[in-house]
């Protein structure tokens, strides 16, 4: 899940910094949309890599 959680990671980072030089909100609604958004961006990133990696195993064995 490394392979997942990293470029996610970057992604975020990056979106971060290019929405700052944007818009320049205030420190406390930033934190507030990044408390936010990372936990929704990561969880659902790993459901679907998980997801993934199950389906191909399963194909894999032969049940799909």
């Amino acid at each position: 899940m490394y392979l997942v959680i990293l470029p996610v990671t970057v992604l975020l980072v990056l979106a971060a910094l290019k929405l700052d030089d944007l818009v320049q909100l205030p420190i406390w609604v930033l934190i507030a949309l990044w408390g936010v958004v990372v936990p929704l961006v990561v969880t659902v990133a790993l459901r679907f890599a998980k997801a993934a990696a199950l389906m191909a195993r399963l194909e894999k064995e032969g049940l799909i």
